[in-house]
Formats: C-alpha cells, structure tokens, sequence
C-alpha cells in the first residue's frame, strides 16, 4: 500500500490539515487511519475497530475496578478473534486429515474466511497494551487517542508492534508537536521512506523472482544454487520487511512521530542471540517480555531457560502463520538459541573467544539460512528436500563455475554493509553530502526518484508480512 499513488494522496492530504490545524490532528489522524485500513475491506475495519472499542472498554473497567476478569476477558477476545480468522481452518484441516472427518465442507463459510490484513499485528499491540495497563504500567487515556495510537497508518498492517509507554506519551501530546522551520525531520522523514522505497520496489522486488526461480524448483537444484536461492530469499524477505518498517520511520517523521526502528543491520550479528536482537525488534522484545519472561525466562535453571526459549520462539514461529513451516521454522530458532547458550557457557571455561568477527558472522548468516528455507517453502516436505540438496553435490569447483551468480548476492551484502555504517554514523555522511556541490546533489536525487519511479511502472507486489 505505501507504494502507491492512492497512499500518497492520502499521506499528502492528511500531512497538511495536520499541520494547519493542531487542534484537529487526532480527528485527522484517525479518519486517515480508517480510511487507509478500510481501503483493503470495510469488513476488515469494522472488525478491527470492534476489537479495539472492545480492548478499550475492558482495559477502562480494569483500570476503574481493579478485577482482572476484565484483563483476562479482552485477553480472550483478542486470542479468540486472532484465532478465528488465522488458525480455526489450519486446525480443522489438520484434523480432517488425522481422522478423516470433514469438518470444513467444499463451499462452507468457514472454507471461505479470508485472513483480515494485519491482524497480527494489531492484536499483538492489543494484548500489549491491555497487559501494560493491568501492570499499571500505562494509563488509559481517551478513546480518540487510543484509536490513534492502535490504529496509526504508518505501522498498522506490519509493524513495528508500538507499545504504550513508547507512542501513548507522543499521542498525549500531539497537539504541542511545532512544525520543525528548518525542516530536518521532514528531510529525515523523506530520506525513511526513500530508504524503504529503494529497498523494497528496487531491490526486494528485483529480487523476488530469482527466489521464486530457485524454491519452484527445488527438486532439481542443488549444492551451490540451493544455497544461493536461500541467501537471496533471505535478502528478499529483510529487504522486504525492512524496508516497510523504514517507510513507517520515515511516515512517523512527517507527523513528529517517533516510530521505533525495527531492523539493525541483522546479517551482520556475531551469533544467534544478536541476531534476534537486530531482527524485527518489536516483535522479539514482546516475545521476550509477554510469553518468554512470563514463562520464567532464565530464572529456574538451565533446562527450563531452554524449554521457555524453545516454547516462545515455536510461538513466535507460528504467529508468523498457520502451517507446519512457520511453527518448525520457530522451533529451529529456538533449538539454535539453546545450542548458542550452551556454547557461550563452555567456551567461558575452554575460552572459545579469540575467533575473528568476520568469521562468526559469516557462520551466524548460514545458520539464519538454513532457517529461511523453512519460511520460505510451502511444505515441510519441501523444505526439507530444498535443505537436504544444499548439502548435495556440493564442491569448491561448482562454487568456481557459478561464482558470477554469486555477485548478486555479495552487492546486496555491500548494500548491508553500507547501510550499517550510514545509520552508524549518519552525521559524517550527511555533512561530506552536504559538501558537494548543490548540482550533483540535486542530480542524486533526481536519479533516486527516476530509479523508483522506473521501476514502480513494472508492477507493485505486496508487502510479504502483510500475509501475517
């Protein structure tokens, strides 16, 4: 949706009468809000503000009572419509299958429901925020404002997942927000969204049928070009993600909204564990602190500080969708979480610690690969046929042979690599920028703007995490 032009109508639109009239800018948001929603289905918005009046009204009573029926009723709305929409069918189907009843006839309703966009999402923030207001972490504050911190457009269908102490503070305020004169937010809005344009319609798309190229036929691939499909699947989908969540920065800006950075340069962790810390942020740090702390995190020894890793991570693997790939692909993650600590803990003792930085980030980026071939195949069949030929008929003279198919991916890692020290050290970039002179300037940004718009033309694809 972000990279359309009805999108920037409606960002155009609604940036100026934000910025005429701060007294209105919570209407203003929340209708564009609704609008941008209700443009993929009124069906889905009337569900979506549904779910949130119902949220609001039991975190209002939680917080005028103190009952935590309250807290434990909007927990069971929310998990009840997320899993009515996301798992009621994968469930049903699986067991048919087991038993061999048909409990979904051909033409049924419910052979037909379809996934409402962004459901995850915003239930995850639901359930957050309901969690946070029985903590007495946050308080609830008016329902306009509500609305508009659940339902702002810039992170509604795919993230970053927002948590109340973070966006509500902003919202409270938002009537006090100055329009920056020199500008520097909107630039750094517009250099977000340009960011994420690049990555998602100029890369990220580019990309996407190479991918589907190598995982259609996975059967008759192997070694080296197993590989190579993963590695640019696993581009494909950082670029992809990555490049919305830098779009959302970018949105947020625009409004005097800190959104919260989602991606840091994820393939250049050092090990598994940093990885998650740099990988869809949001996501992982309400993980960590709804289901992996509840559990009982690593406070009762070391087995059960495995099995909550394996429990939240598999839960987290099957929040991504409902099939065997997505539950195995967390469940993967969670067994190499383990394993990591494990490591960590002996090679304190044997002293395991003087391996180059170069190399560990190397063998971190194949073991996320390996993972990504789960993600990304439709079946665990599949997946494990595409796994068991990247270790098939592999030898340094096929890597000879094939290394010109290799540069593709080695750009994209350069592209990692130059974003990584930009947003690092975004200062010294800007000002050598700033030095050049005004013409070559405005001929970068010219180009940058003909590159989107070229490649805009040749077709929009979805963002891939608005499946989820």
């Amino acid at each position: 949706m972000f990279q359309t032009p009805e999108f920037f109508f409606l960002l155009i639109i609604s940036a100026l009468l934000y910025w005429m009239l701060p007294q209105g800018r919570l209407l203003i948001l929340g209708i564009a809000s609704a609008i941008f929603y209700g443009w993929a289905g009124t069906g889905y918005l009337a569900l979506f503000f549904l779910m949130a009046a119902a949220t609001y009204l039991c975190s209002w009573r939680l917080e005028a009572t103190g009952k935590r029926g309250w807290f434990l009723f909007g927990l069971f709305l929310n998990l009840g419509n997320l899993i009515f929409f996301k798992y009621a069918l994968f469930l049903l189907r699986e067991i048919t299958g087991l038993t061999g009843l048909v409990l979904v006839p051909p033409g049924s309703i419910m052979g037909q429901l379809v996934l409402p966009v962004g459901i995850s999402f915003y239930t995850f923030q639901l359930m957050a925020y309901l969690t946070d207001v029985y903590r007495g972490e946050i308080k609830v504050p008016g329902f306009l404002r509500f609305w508009v911190f659940i339902s702002f457009f810039a992170q509604l269908i795919a993230g970053p997942i927002m948590r109340g102490r973070d966006f509500l503070p902003q919202i409270e305020k938002i009537e006090k927000i100055t329009f920056d004169k020199d500008l520097t937010a909107i630039k750094w809005g517009v250099f977000w969204i340009t960011l994420g344009l690049v990555k998602k319609v100029v890369l990220a798309d580019t990309i996407s049928p190479l991918v589907d190229w190598h995982f259609d036929r996975a059967a008759w691939i192997y070694g080296f070009q197993s590989w190579l499909g993963a590695y640019l699947f696993g581009f494909q989908i950082y670029l992809d993600f990555s490049g919305y969540s830098d779009m959302a920065i970018g949105l947020g800006k625009l409004f005097g909204l800190a959104m919260t950075r989602n991606f840091h340069t994820p393939y250049l962790s050092l090990n598994p564990s940093e990885f998650w810390r740099r990988w869809h942020v949001t996501l992982s740090s309400w993980v960590r602190d709804y289901i992996y702390i509840p559990l009982g995190g690593s406070r009762r020894g070391e087995a059960k500080r495995s099995r909550n890793l394996i429990l939240a991570m598999t839960i987290c693997g099957f929040w991504h969708g409902a099939a065997w790939t997505y539950l195995f692909w967390g469940f993967y993650h969670g067994v190499v979480l383990v394993l990591y600590h494990q490591f960590q803990r002996h090679s304190r003792k044997r002293e395991f610690k003087n391996i180059p930085p170069i190399l560990t980030v190397f063998l971190t980026f194949q073991v996320i690969t390996i993972g990504w071939v789960f993600f990304r195949a439709e079946t665990l069949t599949e997946a494990w046929i595409y796994l068991s030929h990247m270790f098939q008929n592999f030898n340094i003279y096929q890597l000879i042979f094939n290394k010109k198919a290799l540069f593709p991916v080695l750009l994209l890692f350069l592209f990692h690599l130059w974003e990584d020290r930009f947003l690092k050290n975004h200062p010294h970039w800007v000002e050598r920028w700033r030095k050049l002179p005004a013409p070559m300037r405005g001929l970068g940004y010219f180009l940058i703007m003909v590159l989107i718009l070229a490649y805009l033309t040749q077709g929009q694809q979805s963002f891939i995490y608005f499946r989820f």
